[in-house]
């Protein structure tokens, strides 16, 4: 569960949460695009999603539909900084055949991973 999620980090005492997704969109199947969630009450995230956002649509080449703040579970419920990442939409046609591709796939962890990096080198 959500809830069994923050849990976990919070009792291990993590650094930093990623959480990964794949996102849709009813009625629509033409909108694409990776986006990077954290928690509006905690600013201390909003650096991680920027940095995070920009290296994994730079290392998959993906639309980089930007940053936002919003009121999910994993990052309200965490103690530490928070992202989530909405590495594109299921419900596109194009995207679904890109996220199902392990090499596309690979493209975007390298990303998450690279952006990880940056944030710890600041």
């Amino acid at each position: 569960s959500l809830t069994d999620r923050s849990d976990f980090a919070n009792r291990e005492e993590a650094d930093l949460f990623v959480s990964i997704h794949a996102n849709a969109l009813e009625n629509d199947d033409s909108y694409a695009g990776i986006f990077t969630f954290y928690h509006p009450d905690k600013q201390s995230s909003k650096t991680p999603a920027e940095i995070i956002q920009g290296a994994v649509s730079v290392a998959s080449g993906g639309i980089d539909r930007g940053v936002r703040s919003a009121d999910y579970a994993v990052l309200r419920e965490t103690k530490m900084p928070a992202v989530l990442v909405e590495t594109g939409f299921m419900t596109c046609p194009n995207e679904l055949a890109l996220l199902l591709d392990t090499g596309y796939q690979n493209l975007l962890a390298q990303g998450i991973a690279q952006g990880i990096l940056t944030y710890w080198d600041k």
